[in-house]
């Protein structure tokens, strides 16, 4: 899906944008702000979702739609937790070089590591030993 793609590459953006001194003050306080438009879009899909589930039982589109919200939902919250962590680090000049640091010793580099492709909770065991 090309949303997918292009959410993807807006949160490696973020990412990036939060590794930088000073910079990741301002990137993370508007990564917040669109992340709570994402959960809240997310909470509403995800509704919709529910009861069209409800209203046609086993409909594939419905299931579809409350799967888009729970991606949305996950997402928004994780998205607005690390904007507060890189605004608050980004306060520092070491902070956000460590973040930078760590990020290209990652596997993904800036890549988010929860995947827009595919359930969080599928994803949520990877990350949990």
């Amino acid at each position: 899906m090309e949303i997918n793609k292009t959410l993807t590459k807006v949160e490696t953006g973020f990412n990036l944008a939060g590794s930088i001194p000073i910079v990741a003050i301002f990137s993370g306080a508007f990564r917040m702000t669109l992340a709570k438009i994402q959960f809240i879009f997310g909470a509403i899909i995800g509704f919709i979702g529910l009861i069209g589930q409800m209203i046609h039982n086993g409909s594939k589109k419905m299931e579809e739609l409350m799967k888009t919200g729970e991606r949305h939902l996950v997402h928004g919250a994780l998205n607005w937790g690390r904007g507060l962590g890189e605004s608050l680090i980004g306060l520092t000049l070491i902070g956000s070089a460590v973040l930078g640091a760590i990020q290209m010793g990652s596997k993904n580099k800036f890549a988010p590591i929860v995947k827009y492709d595919k359930p969080p909770v599928d994803q949520f065991s990877l990350l949990i030993p």
